[in-house]
């Protein structure tokens, strides 16, 4: 598999999101110097329905009106959707085409509640 890795960040007390392509290491450099100033993202390699990157941290919805979390698990190495209830599935078994970025869980934390994944 050949894909681009992209990142992002979220500043917390500027309450911003910042995208990187390839300059990821200078994303590297600001969090590694001010960790606790920023969330790092990565992207899933997957796009939604309307073409959009899905990055870890996405609120998501479905056809069906269900709210996912993107969810990375170090156990498992791998991304996973999360709903409100605590249910977990992979990307693969509730494929894009019926997925959208509704937002993220930095910007409208009000959106979903959930345990995050470990």
């Amino acid at each position: 598999m050949n894909r681009e890795i992209k990142f992002r960040k979220w500043h917390k007390e500027l309450k911003d999101m910042t995208y990187s392509e390839n300059v990821f290491i200078s994303f590297f450099m600001t969090y590694e110097k001010y960790p606790d100033m920023y969330e790092l993202m990565q992207n899933t390699g997957i796009k939604d329905r309307t073409g959009k990157d899905i990055y870890q941290g996405d609120i998501l919805k479905s056809v069906q009106e269900t709210i996912f979390l993107v969810v990375w698990s170090i156990e498992r190495c791998a991304f996973f959707l999360q709903t409100k209830e605590g249910e977990i599935y992979t990307l693969e078994q509730y494929m894009t085409p019926n997925l959208w970025v509704e937002s993220n869980i930095y910007q409208n934390p009000e959106m979903i509640k959930v345990a995050v994944l470990n």
